[in-house]
């Protein structure tokens, strides 16, 4: 039974701040402003907004409001109002729910007006007011097909010279007279074109990153390079050919430090990459596409061999579907010229994402990689969702059998849905 309002007033205003504090949706927390004074009389000190643009909204205002800015000047004035009245706020994480990516782009366009998330007035509003004790901000724009262009990032550069997280999706940024920002460690750009300099925009402004994740991003020149002396974790998304000369065709990575590298791409051109001491390895990588120069994937039988040859201290290798896919059609066409890698003894976890369209094949394929990893602990093997029970089952019997000593993790995937991991 829930607490009324008159027994929410009896509340500690500590046990009060803590329940908006749990609050996921800043709308919520406006809700409850009104419903209790308790509430309300404690708002101020919540360090944290989360607030999106929802698809209901859209969808239960836009029959009834033919000034369509009064749906967008919704959301700001609830925006504006809770970064206002707040003493601190370390954390801004604003977006676009992901259902309104299905609606149609010429409702899109007609509800969400001229307020565009990235929009430079729009961000001097807040940006200022908010901005000496910000430590993590995450801003995701509107599915539109083209943007404004934003100095969203020489903005941020100039204010929030605490900030330690940044997390940008679609958007058209400029980095002119871009400030260095030496207390960012995690940067993330998704469906983001930099425009006025290229990629390499990021090693002489954000000298300090651990984290960087680049995901379907441009520039207006290339090839880039990154240099980043203390980088950790490098993620790279690309798919298809590149549809313009502003595409990011060829990346040269130098990573000192650099301990994970995940590469999600299709279609792209080259990846040099320089990471003595990189010790986990994933792919989500076509492999017949070529598409890593530095260690020439493609139909080569050395493909493993040169992965341990330029990357000597992987101990942990993960294959995502369609990495996976290619690997196993390359040792069925080849199957009496498997090679050895010997710098596969070092591997100490491996994981894999199947299809199991040939039980057999597959079965094969993972014995071949596993009995070679002598050092091998943990293996996490995840079935695509459409295998028969049946079918998984038998597959998962066998392999335990074939390798008692090792620990396994099992899970099920299927595109567009968080993988899922079952006990056994």
């Amino acid at each position: 039974m829930g607490l009324s309002p008159v027994s929410m007033e009896k509340l500690p205003e500590t046990l009060l701040l803590e329940i908006l504090s749990h609050l996921d949706d800043s709308a919520d927390v406006a809700r409850c402003r009104i419903a209790s004074k308790g509430f309300n009389n404690v708002y101020p000190y919540i360090r944290s907004i989360n607030l999106q643009r929802t698809s209901r909204i859209y969808l239960n205002l836009g029959s009834r409001v033919s000034n369509s800015s009064q749906v967008s000047t919704h959301f700001e004035d609830i925006f504006l109002n809770l970064v206002s009245n707040l003493k601190v706020v370390e954390t801004i994480n604003i977006s676009n729910d992901s259902l309104i990516e299905d609606l149609p782009h010429g409702f899109i366009c007609k509800m969400t007006g001229d307020l565009y998330l990235t929009d430079d007035d729009f961000v001097k509003k807040w940006l200022p007011t908010c901005s000496s004790q910000l430590k993590s901000l995450s801003i995701s724009d509107s599915p539109v097909s083209s943007f404004p262009r934003s100095h969203l990032l020489p903005l941020i550069s100039v204010y929030c010279h605490n900030l330690v997280e940044l997390k940008v999706k679609r958007a058209l940024l400029s980095v002119k007279n871009l400030n260095p920002m030496p207390m960012l460690t995690s940067l993330t750009l998704e469906a983001v074109h930099v425009c006025g300099e290229d990629i390499n925009v990021i090693s002489n402004c954000f000298p300090n990153l651990q984290a960087l994740n680049l995901k379907y991003c441009e520039g207006d020149t290339y090839p880039a390079t990154i240099d980043l002396l203390n980088l950790k974790t490098f993620g790279l998304t690309m798919y298809d050919a590149p549809s313009s000369v502003n595409a990011l065709s060829s990346i040269s990575l130098i990573a000192p430090n650099l301990i994970m590298l995940e590469l999600d791409l299709s279609g792209f051109t080259a990846l040099h990459v320089k990471a003595p001491i990189l010790s986990h390895l994933h792919l989500t990588v076509d492999l017949r596409d070529g598409i890593v120069h530095e260690l020439h994937i493609g139909y080569s039988q050395y493909f493993l061999h040169k992965v341990f040859c330029v990357f000597p201290n992987v101990n942990s290798l993960c294959f995502k579907s369609n990495a996976w896919m290619a690997l196993e059609a390359w040792y069925k066409s080849k199957p009496f010229d498997w090679e050895t890698c010997d710098g596969m003894k070092g591997l100490k976890t491996f994981s894999a994402y199947l299809w199991l369209s040939e039980q057999s094949w597959t079965f094969l394929c993972v014995a071949n990689l596993l009995d070679q990893s002598t050092d091998l602990s943990e293996v996490s093997l995840l079935i695509w969702r459409g295998v028969s029970p049946r079918v998984s089952k038998s597959f998962i019997v066998r392999c335990m059998s074939r390798w008692p000593r090792l620990k396994w993790r099992w899970g099920i995937w299927s595109d567009g849905m968080e993988d899922s991991w079952v006990s056994i």
